[in-house]
């Protein structure tokens, strides 16, 4: 299709635009940091233990909470 834009020509923040000072990964607050900053985001959607989608990078909770176990 010659209609169809080429997605390597953008620039794109995983999991939002994080440090380790600022919003955490994956959170409203990173995705509107990397929109101010003309960033596209792409993320990991999960299905939680209840089925429920959640966006989380990790298989486990454990390096990004206080729990150990699968998400």
């Amino acid at each position: 299709m010659a209609d169809r834009f080429n997605i390597s020509e953008f620039a794109y923040a995983h999991r939002g635009l994080w440090t380790g000072n600022g919003p955490p990964e994956n959170s409203i607050e990173a995705f509107k940091a990397a929109a101010a900053q003309g960033l596209g985001i792409e993320f990991d959607v999960r299905p939680a233990a209840d089925g429920v989608p959640m966006v989380f990078h990790d298989p486990s909770l454990d390096r990004m909470t206080h729990q150990v176990g699968s998400v």
